[in-house]
């Protein structure tokens, strides 16, 4: 994509859901989770009630729209997403050993290597992974030959009604029992065959063949629970090399590791920005790594903490090769709202195709295309209004982030880049956009 092409504006593509007033938001309607598969054409999301929702950048053989979990509304037919199918991925559960309720919310989804005829992809909620598959039948009559009784020879089949089909989900298998912590990320290996799966303490590898058993590869789980120091936040594979992942903890630190150097894979190089400027009461609160992507090319790799995305060359440890402020207007008000749950949010980061932009999210509903050359940050509502350029305020700029905004608690945290396209789709509440690049 060349230059003048970069300067095209972002536009409402699609919206799908309603924006109420927060507090009318249903628990259960909060979409939690948010990934395009390998070439783009279908998109998933999860939401707090354990649901899957499938959407496909065509027409064919979607189902009526009254049966759809969103209301939708699209600005243009051209590349469109429909709804594909629907199913009910978890359910809620109790664990009766340790007196604790499991939340049906689909924490992290994973696609895997589809074939011409089913989609794969793995969702999780706090503590079991299921393997999905979804494929197109039949469901209405087949015509067959109608055999002549004298000598059997095969004469015109009956007039009957062309056959229907339906999108059947199947689950195939469980992956459970083996975290004790919550999951809080799912990502596929290179390889096809294998994945990882991370909680607040541990990570597991598994073959998607074997459900009833996996490999304990990282654990940082302290001998008492008194000795907590950090917890693993977010981990991912390397997109070429099956070998290699990176992991992040509370504590601001990005850990690559090798899976054939150990068991335990002992960590090759741990990656962690020294910030001077941020005063150290604050730093536990702002240090959390809530996502962490790799750019296509594998080369570099992406986190995002409270108050920037790093860009990180991986055989360079040191210091990151850039930072990429998004919220450092916020690191005034912080010491007067230490009380409150920021830092438990959770915002999502994701690259384009070519690696060179970024995109993540903010408060007020406001997310934030960033251009790792020009440095350009674009920053767009989240809204039914935001078509050509972002809503008009005093000075033409968004209004600054602040949490004494009634609108602070709408956040945008669930975002995706489409794999071959300038199309990106975010989610805020019960609301999922998908904006698109003027070409």
């Amino acid at each position: 994509m060349g230059g003048n092409e970069r300067k095209a504006g972002w536009h409402l593509h699609q919206h799908f859901g309603k924006k109420i007033p927060i507090e009318s938001v249903a628990n259960v309607d909060i979409l939690s989770s948010l990934e395009f598969n390998e070439d783009g054409r279908y998109l998933a999301v999860g939401d707090n009630g354990g649901r899957v929702i499938l959407f496909q950048q065509e027409e064919a053989h979607t189902t009526p729209q009254q049966e759809m979990v969103f209301d939708m509304e699209s600005e243009s037919e051209s590349e469109s997403y429909k709804f594909f199918s629907e199913f009910q991925s978890h359910e809620r559960e109790f664990d009766y050993l340790n007196s604790t309720e499991i939340q049906e919310r689909i924490n992290c989804i994973q696609w895997l290597p589809s074939n011409p005829d089913s989609l794969f992809l793995l969702s999780a909620n706090d503590k079991t992974i299921k393997l999905w598959k979804v494929s197109e039948k039949c469901v209405g009559p087949v015509p067959c030959p109608i055999l002549d009784r004298k000598n059997g020879s095969g004469r015109s089949p009956a007039p009957l009604d062309p056959p229907t089909y339906s999108i059947v989900p199947q689950n195939k298998r469980v992956y459970s029992h083996a975290h004790s912590f919550n999951i809080n990320t799912l990502s596929a290996l290179s390889d096809g065959e294998t994945f990882l799966s991370a909680d607040d303490f541990r990570i597991n590898l598994w073959n998607l063949e074997v459900s009833n058993q996996s490999f304990n590869i990282v654990d940082i789980k302290p001998s008492s629970m008194d000795n907590i120091t950090e917890v693993i936040m977010s981990m991912r594979c390397h997109p070429t090399q099956c070998n290699l992942f990176v992991y992040a903890n509370s504590r601001g630190q990005t850990t690559l590791s090798d899976l054939r150097v150990s068991a335990k894979s002992s960590p090759c190089r741990i990656f962690e920005d020294h910030a001077t400027y941020i005063d150290p009461d604050l730093l536990d609160y702002v240090s959390p790594i809530s996502s962490i992507r790799f750019t296509p090319g594998g080369r570099y790799f992406l986190t995002r903490d409270f108050l920037s995305v790093r860009v990180w060359d991986m055989y360079m440890e040191k210091e990151p090769v850039q930072v990429l402020p998004v919220h450092d207007c916020l690191l005034p008000q912080l010491p007067y709202h230490m009380d409150s749950d920021f830092h438990l949010d959770r915002f999502d980061v994701a690259v384009s195709p070519d690696g060179r932009s970024v995109l993540t999210g903010s408060y007020q509903n406001v997310f934030h295309i960033m251009d790792r050359v020009t440095r350009e940050d674009v920053a767009l509502e989240a809204s039914r209004k935001s078509k050509l350029r972002p809503p008009q305020h005093p000075g033409g700029r968004l209004p600054p982030l602040s949490f004494e905004n009634p609108d602070f608690g709408r956040k945008v945290t669930q975002v995706a880049w489409h794999p071959q396209q300038d199309l990106i789709a975010l989610t805020a509440l019960n609301v999922m956009y998908v904006f698109s690049s003027n070409q």
